[in-house]
């Protein structure tokens, strides 16, 4: 079933990188590793200062940024995969999410069949995301991303020497790179002084120098490590939401579909009364209301699992008729496909008996620990029951029992029919 789940985990993965990446640079910092120098170029009219570094960055701080690159960049992969399943298809290995600069590098990945099987509206929605739609396609937030995650698959990313910047210009830097949709704000690639030299009114205010780690190569070269991480995780996470739409749960069964599944099975569902109950305290003691109850226990097979059963495997086609159906069940569900699929098969002019290989066969799936007269009520009716362990998960019909009617395999009649 396609879900988001896998997505927003690898995105979760990226924050616990991201907290950790976040304090081992604290670590690093709370160590003194640099001091402030004089700039080669200082003068003495107006002397500038930068921050010298005395202890190395630690490769370990690539590695994590990374861990970071890589999930956020398969992230978008794992969510074309879910839209290919959430359109009913079949994921290929050719499927991921493109990230393109130009129209014809995006005309080339969906001639690569790398968002076949999405819906239409879901492709146009990838498609409004690329990077060659802005006027710096190589400064989009998706390019960067895609970039710095390439770099990775064959080596570390690589990281500067200390850098400085004023508290007052990173937090503008900051906010606009917020407010710039995904879009590094030209005035931060090129401002000359972005982690540059500093003046002595800078140094000598308290608080005002921030030392950082910085990108030392692509298009964020020489930005603090931690602030372009969060930027595209926050970018991924708000292009996730805008797919959400594409994995909401089917509306509910309509009237008219409960109307016509009870015309479907109505020649083998006994239609079964409704009773008052008569209960001291659930209906009539001291309210107005009235509770019935719906006798199913008056069905063949003692349940309102027929229904179900019945609904689906007559809605079945001639040619999967003869092929038969599978399910598991520990009773009464087994019960209500063996029933189903001996009334149909008889309806449909194929016979039901175990031993022919024309008949509407159905293969149940049961746990060694099934009550006994349930195994054997199913037996009765004409199904063939395949004993597994008791764990819920043995009760999985594995591939090889699919094959069981070889070489026509039967249609799992699921318990939730």
């Amino acid at each position: 079933m396609a879900s988001l789940d896998s997505v927003r985990l690898k995105i979760r993965h990226t924050e616990s990188h991201l907290e950790i990446l976040k304090s081992e640079i604290k670590r690093y910092f709370d160590t003194g590793p640099c001091e402030v120098v004089p700039d080669a170029n200082s003068s003495k009219d107006r002397p500038t200062f930068s921050l010298q570094l005395k202890t190395p960055i630690s490769a370990k701080l690539g590695l994590i940024v990374g861990d970071c690159l890589q999930n956020l960049r398969s992230s978008l992969d794992y969510l074309v995969w879910e839209l290919v399943l959430a359109s009913k298809n079949e994921p290929t290995k050719q499927n991921m999410f493109p990230i393109c600069v130009t129209s014809d590098s995006f005309q080339a990945a969906l001639r690569g069949h790398r968002i076949e099987g999405v819906s239409s509206e879901a492709a146009a929605l990838i498609d409004a995301f690329q990077p060659y739609h802005e006027g710096e396609p190589n400064a989009h937030s998706l390019a960067i991303l895609d970039e710095l995650a390439n770099i990775n698959k064959h080596r570390r990313v690589l990281l500067t020497e200390i850098s400085s910047i004023s508290t007052g210009e990173m937090i503008s830097l900051w906010k606009d790179w917020v407010s710039s949709g995904g879009m590094i704000p030209s005035k931060l690639v090129h401002n000359v002084n972005f982690g540059k030299a500093l003046t002595a009114e800078q140094v000598d205010m308290p608080g005002n120098l921030i030392p950082f780690i910085a990108f030392n190569e692509g298009a964020v070269k020489g930005m603090e490590v931690g602030m372009c991480m969060e930027a595209f995780m926050n970018y991924v996470s708000e292009a996730l939401a805008c797919f959400e739409r594409f994995f909401m749960p089917d509306p509910l069964v309509t009237l008219a579909e409960i109307r016509a599944a009870a015309a479907r099975i109505a020649n083998i569902a006994v239609r079964t009364p409704l009773v008052r109950a008569q209960f001291p305290g659930l209906s009539g003691h001291g309210t107005n209301k009235e509770i019935y109850l719906k006798a199913e226990s008056l069905q063949p097979i003692g349940a309102f699992k027929i229904r179900g059963a019945a609904n689906k495997i007559l809605q079945l086609t001639p040619e999967e008729i003869a092929r038969g159906v599978i399910t598991y069940s520990s009773g009464n569900h087994a019960q209500g496909v063996a029933y189903a699929a001996r009334a149909v098969g008889a309806k449909a002019g194929v016979s039901s008996d175990r031993s022919s290989s024309m008949g509407c066969k159905a293969v149940i799936v049961m746990p060694s620990n099934a009550p006994a007269i349930k195994r054997a009520a199913t037996l009765a009716l004409g199904a063939e029951v395949v004993d597994v362990g008791p764990a819920s998960s043995e009760r999985l019909v594995p591939t090889t029992l699919l094959n069981r009617i070889a070489p026509r395999k039967p249609t799992p009649v699921s318990p939730l029919a």
